[in-house]
């Protein structure tokens, strides 16, 4: 059983690596034709460190919350374990790799209940930073969601959060919410979740340098979009195509909202390439990261051999 539960692991990490590849590929050859020169090698090589910046967050997010499980993770682990399978989410279902996380985690003794609820939790601070971050250009520069057909006053989006806030809050108050809660309080730590959180919010943040550098190669300097509304804008398609179901890593639906809520000001072409280089730029990221773990797992073990062989039992 656990020989084939490994081959079809090796078949899973094949098929993403061949998908991210061919999207790369085919993004990269969609792209207008570049100007090499040594600002573009700058900015996308800065792009594709900031990604990889953003998959450690997750491992460090990722260590943080296991905490509650009582599993003290070591960083170095998390980073394997985290970047081994993020690639995963980028096949139809957009579920695989939390699949992934607790097949690998049971390697490091992590049980799969502690891994589940990580990973609940996970989701809801990454929506819940994509609100906050949002929330600012939804009130302040509303008026770029008529792109979207969402002509509604500061008004009317208050009113609406307003209700929102009240769902929310009669679900966390429900009797059987509040039951499940109770049951994982060493998962809700205030200090492990604010922390979570906060590194959230910097990817984010992070997303928009990223687009606001990539301006530099595919919009004219004269329509540039300011940092602050590329980031909330993004944040906001990045939140719906992350919770889109079976949208392979989101792909496509965050560029679609992006596109919409931008090519008014920066024009069609432009909006396409930029979100389009975005992606490309993405996907080297969780390449590398990739990479940078399996290496790190392929040193691991080579460690445990070379300790096993001098310290036999």
């Amino acid at each position: 059983m656990k020989r084939a539960l490994k081959i079809v692991g090796y078949l899973l990490t094949v098929a993403c690596i061949v998908f991210l590849g061919r999207q790369f590929v085919n993004g990269f050859h969609a792209l207008p034709p570049l100007e090499w020169n040594a600002r573009l090698v700058l900015i996308a090589c800065f792009v594709v460190g900031l990604g990889v910046l953003t998959q450690f967050f997750g491992a460090v997010i990722l260590k943080v919350l296991l905490i509650g499980g009582q599993v003290n993770l070591q960083l170095r682990d998390a980073f394997v374990l985290y970047g081994r399978s993020s690639i995963a989410k980028y096949l139809p279902g957009n579920i695989f790799h939390y699949v992934g996380r607790i097949v690998l985690g049971k390697a490091y003794g992590i049980a799969p209940q502690a891994m589940a609820v990580c990973s609940i939790l996970e989701v809801l601070l990454a929506i819940a930073a994509a609100a906050l971050v949002t929330a600012p250009g939804v009130f302040l520069d509303w008026q770029l969601l008529a792109a979207l057909g969402l002509d509604f006053s500061p008004k009317w989006l208050a009113l609406g959060l307003a209700c929102a806030i009240s769902i929310i809050l009669a679900g966390i108050l429900h009797p059987r919410t509040r039951s499940w809660m109770g049951a994982q309080h060493a998962y809700l730590s205030p200090k492990r979740l604010a922390f979570a959180f906060v590194l959230n919010v910097a990817d984010y943040i992070m997303l928009g340098i990223s687009l606001y550098l990539l301006q530099f190669l595919f919009v004219s300097e004269g329509a540039f979009l300011s940092w602050a509304s590329l980031t909330w804008g993004f944040a906001l398609a990045w939140a719906i195509g992350f919770v889109m179901p079976g949208a392979p890593g989101g792909v496509g639906v965050r560029e679609f909202i992006a596109f919409a809520l931008f090519a008014p000001s920066i024009g069609g072409a432009s909006a396409a390439s930029l979100f389009l280089g975005l992606r490309i730029l993405n996907i080297a990221g969780e390449l590398v990261t990739f990479a940078i773990a399996t290496g790190t797992a392929m040193l691991q073990r080579k460690e445990k051999r070379t300790h096993d062989s001098t310290n036999p039992v």
